[in-house]
């Protein structure tokens, strides 16, 4: 929904541009064809310089102009990246809540056992610190994991140097920047690729 009203707004703004820009340039080519007609009708020398003066200052006003157009059209990308990046961040927050809501609930403890069921002996199981009442689990062979924030685990094979990474944690970051290179410029391009 948000990305749907983010694509009405870039639409709304690049009509909004177009008929400024329209609008400017008309009202330039009026005041000019003004100067130009006054200029050929006038003898006088200091009214031909007044018109060139008048000239040489509606180039700077429409070079202000378009500069200023160029300005908006800059904080409003701005603003709609913003947007989309706070898009992103709620949904990834959405997702990292109900993770810690399951990590809460009477299934985790199972669905942390399922994560080593199919390894082999010899590795030491990183957990949460949120998580350490689970290390029963595991014959106490646990330690406690910085890394991990949100829920799920991580083996570690010391005597292989293999450490494997079942955490809640990377599979977010995974996602979001699957997330990103899937549908990212997309959103960034209002949803037209």
């Amino acid at each position: 929904m948000e990305i749907i009203g983010a694509q009405n707004l870039k639409k709304i703004e690049e009509l909004v541009n177009i008929a400024i820009e329209a609008q400017t340039d008309e009202i330039l080519q009026k005041a000019q064809d003004e100067c130009a007609n006054i200029r050929a009708q006038s003898d006088s020398e200091e009214l031909v310089s007044a018109i060139d003066n008048i000239s040489v200052q509606q180039k700077q006003i429409a070079e202000r102009c378009k500069s200023m157009a160029a300005k908006n059209q800059r904080d409003n990308l701005k603003k709609y990246l913003l947007l989309r990046q706070d898009c992103i961040d709620g949904i990834f927050e959405k997702a990292t809540q109900k993770l810690l809501d399951f990590s809460k609930s009477e299934n985790y403890g199972n669905y942390l056992l399922s994560l080593i069921k199919n390894e082999k002996d010899g590795f030491v199981v990183l957990l949460a610190k949120k998580d350490m009442a689970y290390a029963t689990l595991f014959d106490d062979n646990c330690r406690e994991s910085e890394d991990i924030k949100v829920g799920g685990l991580m083996l570690v094979y010391e005597d292989e140097n293999i450490m494997i990474d079942k955490s809640f944690d990377s599979r977010l970051s995974d996602c979001r920047e699957d997330f990103l290179n899937r549908y990212g410029k997309q959103i960034l391009a209002g949803g037209n690729e």
